[in-house]
């Protein structure tokens, strides 16, 4: 990380909406269903929820046609959930897009998080930011984070 790197500090909003964002690349292990899954039920027990995207990459499904299938499944979910979705930006400006939000998207599903070593770097620039980030508990997360880390989730519940 740079010795600059940007240190966020969450705007406090009056309304009760809460703000989810997402920055980077949307492909089919990432979360981005369970997101708007997620959002979808939360939503239908009452609770207001704002989704935003900043990123212009849709793919990583596989062969171009299941990468087609993916794009439009994933635009209809989107669309569905109303998510407000920005495009690409700078990774600054990403960052300054996420201080807004009251949690990051950093999770992906249990099989990806479990069968890989990799940390998420989304995961890591906004952790180092002060964002609070909902991630799922994987030995690489739990591993860094700590087992006591707030913002877990295994599934919706």
């Amino acid at each position: 990380m740079p010795d600059n790197f940007f240190k966020a500090t969450r705007a406090v909003t009056e309304d009760r909406t809460i703000r989810i964002g997402y920055g980077g690349k949307i492909a089919p292990q990432w979360g981005i269903r369970q997101l708007a899954s997620w959002v979808e039920t939360l939503r239908s027990e009452g609770l207001d929820i704002e989704v935003t995207l900043v990123g212009d990459k849709v793919s990583g499904a596989g062969t171009a046609e299941q990468n087609k299938k993916f794009r439009h499944e994933t635009a209809v979910l989107l669309e569905r959930i109303q998510a407000r979705q920005l495009g690409a930006m700078e990774r600054q400006d990403v960052l300054k897009e996420m201080r807004r939000m009251d949690f990051v998207w950093c999770w992906r599903p249990a099989d990806f998080e479990n069968h890989t070593l990799e940390l998420s770097s989304k995961l890591v620039e906004n952790v180092i930011a002060g964002l609070p980030c909902i991630a799922f508990p994987s030995p690489v997360n739990t591993g860094v984070l700590e087992e006591d880390y707030p913002f877990y989730a295994k599934d919706l519940d």
